[in-house]
C-alpha cells in the first residue's frame, strides 16, 4: 500500500546479469542467475510486523543467464548453459537434464514446454519428471539459422500460435496437429 521494503534477501553470487524472473509459489520463491550464480528456493515467514526470507536450499543445478524457468507441479523447468533441466522444488536436486538445443528459452503450456534453443530450434515437449518427450522439433529459421547465430527471447503463445524471434525477425509458427497443449490457443 505504501511502497514500505518488506523484506530482502542478499545473494553474492547475483551479480552479472540476473535476467530471470523469479518464481513465486506457496510462499516460497525461487530465484536464478547465470555465470556461476547457480539457484535458490526461499521460505516468506511472518516475522513481527513484517516478513523473513529464510534461504531453504541454494545450489549450482540451474545456473540460468536468460532462459526463464517454469513452475509445473512440484518441479522447476529451465535451461542450465547447454542443459535443459527438471529440479525437485523441494529439494533442489536434479531429476534430468536434456541436450539438444544449446542455450534456450522456454514458456509452459500446461503439462508442456515451448523451447526455443539459442540456435533457432524450436520444440514442444511434454513435460514429465520422469524425462523430457519431445513431440514436435522444427527449425523455422532455415539452414542460415537465427541471425547473429542466437535467439535469447522466449518463445510467445497467442490465438494458436507460436511467436519466436532472432535478433531481427519474428516469425509466427503454427502447429497443425489436433493434440496439442490447451494454452497454445489462448
Amino acid at each position: 500500500k505504501d511502497g514500505r521494503l518488506l523484506w530482502h534477501y542478499l545473494q553474492p553470487g547475483y551479480r552479472v546479469a540476473v535476467i530471470p524472473t523469479p518464481i513465486f509459489h506457496d510462499d516460497y520463491v525461487y530465484t536464478t542467475a547465470g555465470y556461476g550464480a547457480g539457484c535458490d528456493l526461499l521460505h516468506l515467514v511472518p516475522e513481527g510486523d513484517g516478513t523473513k526470507a529464510e534461504r531453504v536450499w541454494a545450489n549450482k543445478e540451474m545456473d540460468n543467464k536468460h532462459g526463464g524457468v517454469v513452475l509445473l507441479g512440484d518441479h522447476i523447468y529451465g535451461f542450465d548453459e547447454q542443459m535443459l533441466v527438471c529440479l525437485d522444488w523441494r529439494t533442489g536436486k536434479t531429476v534430468w537434464k536434456h541436450r539438444g538445443y544449446a542455450k534456450g528459452s522456454l514458456i509452459a503450456l500446461e503439462d508442456y514446454l515451448a523451447v526455443l534453443g539459442e540456435k533457432g530450434v524450436v520444440a514442444l515437449l511434454k513435460a514429465t519428471p520422469e524425462a523430457p518427450t519431445e513431440l514436435t522439433r522444427s527449425e523455422p529459421f532455415g539452414q542460415a539459422g537465427p541471425r547473429n547465430g542466437r535467439c535469447w527471447t522466449a518463445p510467445v503463445a497467442a490465438r494458436g500460435l507460436l511467436l519466436v524471434r532472432d535478433e531481427s525477425r519474428l516469425l509466427a509458427l503454427k502447429h497443425e496437429a489436433s493434440t496439442g497443449p490447451r494454452g497454445a490457443e489462448r
